[in-house]
């Protein structure tokens, strides 16, 4: 275990039901280099210690499992970065412990790829959904738009790879991934940027993992309101991120971006009738224009303000809401 290759990252939480399909879809992995698996349970109140410590003692490939059982619950993005800290590979692979992967194969297509060609720095391919049962729920995660290989503005502007497809380098990203990952809300997002400094997306034809939907799942059970919130939050660090930089192309893409995600959220909001989704979508589309606002943009506000309070208070919805536009 010296010699380490590949460093696989599964943070867990209450995952018992699912861990153990997704600790042998890791260290069954067929390949001519050496893995690690660094599992970092954040005190799950389950079962997940029982079965990762028989895998541990029992799997012939149990030796390349590093278990470690927090003494306090550290949150999930703390637990992820700490994990991250204990990578010791070349390439760095992510896989939560409620997903899988599907191919034994998976990890050395990555990296003999990666191995051959220096200007990519990230690797990825499509997954299917299934359910807590593992039933195939939809046999694609993304839409064509993203079954492609990808440049490195792309990559800034958070071009979408699932995370448990991906295996990335681990120089130089790391160092500043687990610096600065704490201060956003979709560390996925800030992951995919990040590594888009460097170098491009590969992306592989092969369907070689499962994601999970299920009660439990941090991402896939929230509500597409919080969605929406969390990814504004993401993207106006980046745009403060790539202004400070002198980006100045890219913080004009993600501007763009923002805009059309404040309008995306104001329209949820409006449609809710709850105060609280409007108040703070209304404070988001303010925070998301520092530096842009003008006029006619605190007029489409009021226009919104009106607008929500007809329909809170009058209950007078017009039914080009339900086309996706706010009739102003």
């Amino acid at each position: 275990m010296s010699n380490i290759t590949v460093s696989v990252v599964m943070v867990t939480y209450k995952h018992e039901q699912f861990i153990r399909a997704a600790v042998l879809s890791v260290i069954e992995q067929i390949g001519d280099f050496e893995l690690e698996l660094i599992v970092a349970d954040d005190l799950s109140p389950d079962h997940t210690p029982d079965i990762v410590n028989e895998l541990i003692a029992n799997h012939p490939y149990g030796y390349r499992i590093k278990y470690t059982r927090h003494t306090y619950n550290k949150g999930m993005m703390p637990n992820f970065i700490w994990a991250l800290e204990q990578c010791k590979g070349k390439y760095v692979a992510l896989c939560d412990g409620d997903d899988y992967w599907t191919d034994p194969y998976k990890l050395q297509k990555q990296v003999d790829f990666l191995e051959k060609n220096p200007e990519y720095v990230i690797t990825g391919h499509d997954v299917i959904f299934v359910d807590e049962h593992t039933k195939t729920i939809a046999d694609s995660y993304l839409g064509r738009e993203y079954k492609r290989d990808a440049s490195s503005e792309e990559l800034k502007l958070g071009f979408l790879i699932p995370t448990l497809s991906m295996v990335f380098r681990a120089k130089p990203v790391l160092n500043e991934y687990v610096e600065k990952a704490s201060l956003v809300k979709n560390g996925d997002t800030f992951l995919t940027s990040l590594i888009g400094q460097y170098g491009k997306y590969n992306y592989m034809a092969d369907v070689m993992g499962a994601y999970r939907k299920h009660q439990g799942g941090v991402w896939s059970m929230v509500n597409e309101f919080t969605q929406k919130r969390n990814n504004i939050s993401t993207y106006t660090f980046l745009l403060s991120y790539y202004l400070q930089k002198g980006d100045v192309e890219i913080a004009k893409k993600i501007k763009e971006r923002l805009s059309k995600d404040a309008d995306a959220l104001l329209f949820l909001a409006v449609k809710s009738g709850y105060s609280k989704f409007f108040r703070e979508a209304y404070l988001y589309y303010f925070k998301t224009e520092i530096g842009f606002f003008d006029f006619s943009k605190l007029i489409y506000l009021n226009k919104c303000l009106l607008f929500f309070l007809k329909n809170r208070y009058f209950k007078r919805l017009n039914t080009d809401i339900d086309s996706g536009k706010l009739p102003l």
